[in-house]
């Protein structure tokens, strides 16, 4: 069974080798919500999970939200590159990150995938810095009899 701590870091490490925002900028990862946000951004929030599935414990299930943001210095770069974080596919895509890599290397009773999004270009200010986003909520599958 992947622990919480473990799923989340192989989550993190997923997204930071398989996105690749547009203008050359790299992903910023972060596994817990930082005082400080580099953009672009995509911060894993474990939501709730649920440990009744199947018989025996057979299946654990991890929700998330990932909280996508981008600086918005200026406003129509930062629409496009939200566009993208959050499009089905391409280099810049988290959610066919996600679907090329639904074991997140973890091991082949893991199964990830982003299941909708909401709060589409929420704006935001950290740190006197204004920023947009997005959130993506994904579910990852465990078998919660392995021990």
């Amino acid at each position: 069974m992947a622990s919480l701590s473990r799923i989340r870091e192989a989550l993190k490490d997923t997204l930071e080798e398989n996105v690749e925002p547009v203008f050359g900028d790299e992903i910023n990862v972060y596994q817990n919500i930082p005082d400080i946000l580099q953009f672009p951004a995509v911060i894993i929030r474990p939501d709730s999970a649920d440990f009744r599935g199947a018989m025996a414990r057979g299946d654990d299930v991890w929700k998330f939200d990932l909280f996508l943001i981008v600086g918005r210095a200026d406003t129509e770069n930062a629409a496009e590159l939200l566009d993208e974080l959050t499009s089905g596919s391409g280099p810049s895509s988290v959610r066919a990150a996600i679907w090329n890599n639904d074991t997140l290397g973890i091991e082949d009773d893991v199964q990830a995938f982003i299941l909708a999004m909401k709060a589409y270009g929420g704006t935001f200010e950290t740190a006197k810095t204004r920023h947009i986003g997005a959130i993506l909520k994904m579910e990852i599958h465990t078998d919660g009899s392995k021990v």
